[in-house]
């Protein structure tokens, strides 16, 4: 039977069982929009053009929201991201890790 040897660290252990959350922030003023999942953050990155590899920031307007609705994001980001955009035209949102 394997395990993870008793000389792993604790703080391993913890990693494993807690994955670093995911969350989006409004860009312009830096408020916290809230977490989405990790398959929702492959999605953006999957959808969305960036600039370069270590690119976390991304335009969204309501065209942009509709075409994440078609290729399958969650309900959780749809209405993060609706109601992160309210009536402006676009915004651009920012993810971290951590």
């Amino acid at each position: 039977m394997r395990g993870i040897a008793a000389t792993e660290p604790m703080h391993h252990l913890r990693q494993l069982s807690h994955p670093l959350m995911i969350t989006l922030h409004d860009k312009q003023t830096g408020s916290l929009l809230g977490q989405i999942s990790e398959e929702d953050l492959q999605l953006l990155m999957d959808m969305m053009e960036e600039e370069s590899t270590t690119d976390t920031d991304y335009y969204i307007s309501s065209e942009t929201i509709d075409m994440l609705a078609d290729d399958g994001a969650s309900p959780t980001l749809l209405s993060l991201l609706r109601t992160a955009l309210g009536e402006r035209t676009g915004m651009d949102i920012a993810w971290t890790r951590g």
